[in-house]
């Protein structure tokens, strides 16, 4: 299952499938519990990186610019561990100038190797994963979470552009076929021989089929059954479609809602394989579902194809089995709110012709109040009837014409007066309102904003993004789950790596170094040494050679 997950994901995100470890044997390393605490209070000499300033340089190249994703657990967080442990050796051995260059170039490689790849979601993934360790470990250690607040600050938003890119990587992909495998895919068997208005067909089939019952449509209790549609995925319509597997080649390869749920998928793997914070994680899923929503909303809204009963059904079928996507995935229902507006405007149409009333259309529009007027005198306008279907009356057609007219005067006052200015006083908020000689429809909340008022939905916009906060790192880098996971060490063959290109540093820091703690450890004779293993070769060389002295 791991290792169709693996090719899937390679496949859909046109990553290699090494980045993914595909080709990698199995991680027994993985599993090896590190033989020391680390010591977040003190800096220890074994917990701490020795560099110079001239050895920068050779670090970015090895551990930021010369790297590529690793799905290893103990190699995924090489990166921040070296910058963490470097970062505590020139705060409280060296000084704020070498700190400074340090994080200064950090940030300045890593904002580089993204953009020379911005649509690697492996490499994105990655350094959202590093950079969120790394801010982690700033936080923790008492010292550098003072130190460091400027950088922490540029960590953040550097992570916030990384997470931008992902996003925008993950919607092109979903844009090429969103269209194709939600709006034209056909659920409901026979439902292209419904015949509308105005339709001239040169050829008819003839066959023996029965008439399709898309003409024997419930009132207005459609509006009320969306939930009956979203449990009908499991139910006998759906099950053939969505769960059991093509009789054919062709109907497998053809777009469908599948392709849409392996795309989501693959995302979803790879953000989970590199250990992401799953609050970035929800936060990623959340633009993804807001993007699918406005597209599909705008799409809909705007080719008249869609507008009608019989192809509003088969959508919301196709959007049910996301939304079983989401359950069958354990992930936060909120998700599916995203398509609330989409939902409402498949309600909509599919309810259209049985608002013959004009109590009924003012009660529909009330309670499908995430569509505003122009939105419905969109729909009003380019409906499509089908043959015999019942035809809204001129009187509610009038209504959503002077709705919409008022909705555009309401906006034009909000542009020139600027009452917008005061947001804080809940009434200064002026809500929508139509002629006196019809009833008020759909003044609720969600026409408050100009933005709610517009026809199309703008799928660009970036909905808020949130760091998650130290209580909240806390809670996952250092839950008792993941005890010894997230702990800064680094393997030795990066430290080989490293010393390869290592320039010695300055022999009195060193020495400096050697005598500060051959004099703290005389001192304290009773001293526990079972708590703490330290030796300390009395010139420390291996401290200067290597970086990191002592058995981790």
């Amino acid at each position: 299952m791991k290792k169709r997950m693996l090719m899937e994901s390679a496949y859909n995100l046109e990553v290699d499938m090494a980045s993914l470890g595909l080709d990698e044997p199995g991680n027994e390393e993985d599993e090896e519990e590190p033989l020391s605490e680390f010591m977040w209070n003190i800096c220890l000499p074994d917990q701490m990186f020795v560099f110079s300033q001239e050895d920068i340089p050779h670090i970015l190249k090895t551990v930021i610019l010369g790297m590529q994703p690793i799905r290893s657990k103990l190699q995924k967080p090489v990166p921040a561990n070296i910058i963490f442990l470097s970062a505590r050796f020139a705060h409280y051995y060296s000084s704020s100038e070498l700190l400074e260059s340090l994080l200064f170039a950090v940030v300045a490689a890593i904002d580089q190797s993204i953009k020379t790849r911005p649509e690697d979601m492996t490499l994105l993934s990655f350094w959202i994963s590093n950079c969120t360790l790394l801010l982690y470990y700033l936080k923790k250690d008492p010292g550098l979470a003072i130190a460091t607040i400027e950088y922490q600050l540029r960590i953040s938003e550097l992570l916030h552009e990384i997470f931008v890119l992902l996003v925008k990587d993950a919607q092109r992909r979903i844009d090429k076929i969103l269209e194709v495998s939600m709006l034209e895919f056909d659920t409901i068997p026979g439902l292209d021989d419904v015949r509308f208005e105005g339709e001239w067909r040169v050829f008819k089939h003839f066959s023996l089929r029965s008439k399709s019952p898309v003409n024997n449509y419930s009132p207005v209790a459609n509006l009320q059954s969306s939930t009956s549609l979203k449990r009908s995925s499991s139910g006998s319509i759906l099950a053939p479609i969505f769960r059991a597997p093509p009789s054919s080649p062709r109907q497998r390869s053809a777009p469908s809602p599948r392709n849409v749920t392996s795309l989501l998928s693959s995302t979803l793997f790879v953000l989970q394989t590199y250990e992401i914070h799953p609050m970035i994680i929800e936060q990623v899923m959340c633009q993804l579902f807001y993007f699918m929503s406005c597209e599909l909303f705008n799409k809909i809204l705007s080719k008249k194809k869609y507008l009608c009963r019989s192809k509003a059904m088969q959508i919301r079928l196709n959007v049910s089995a996301i939304e079983d996507w989401v359950r069958t995935n354990n992930l936060s229902l909120s998700l599916i709110n995203h398509f609330q507006p989409l939902i409402q405007l498949l309600q909509l149409l599919m309810c259209w012709s049985q608002m013959t009333d004009f109590s009924i259309l003012v009660q529909t529009t009330k309670e499908l109040n995430l569509i505003n007027p122009a939105q419905l005198k969109r729909v009003s306008k380019n409906y499509r009837y089908e043959v015999n279907e019942t035809r809204i009356t001129e009187e509610c057609q009038q209504y959503i014409l002077q709705l919409e007219e008022d909705t555009e005067r309401r906006k034009k006052r909000y542009s020139t007066e600027s009452i917008r200015s005061d947001r804080s006083d809940a009434s200064s908020i002026i809500y929508l309102t139509v002629s006196p000689t019809l009833p008020p429809c759909g003044t609720g909340p969600g026409w408050e904003d100009d933005d709610d008022l517009m026809e199309m939905k703008d799928s660009e916009m970036l909905l808020p993004f949130a760091i998650p906060t130290s209580t909240e790192m806390l809670a996952n880098y250092g839950g008792q789950e993941k005890e010894g996971e997230f702990i800064p060490l680094v393997p030795d063959e990066w430290m080989e790596k490293l010393d390869l290109g290592m320039r010695r540093g300055p022999s009195s820091v060193v020495e400096e170094l050697t005598s500060q703690w051959e004099a703290e450890y005389n001192e304290n004779e009773d001293y526990d040494d079972d708590d703490y293993d330290i030796t300390i070769d009395s010139n420390l060389q291996n401290l200067q050679i290597s970086g990191i002295t002592g058995s981790i």
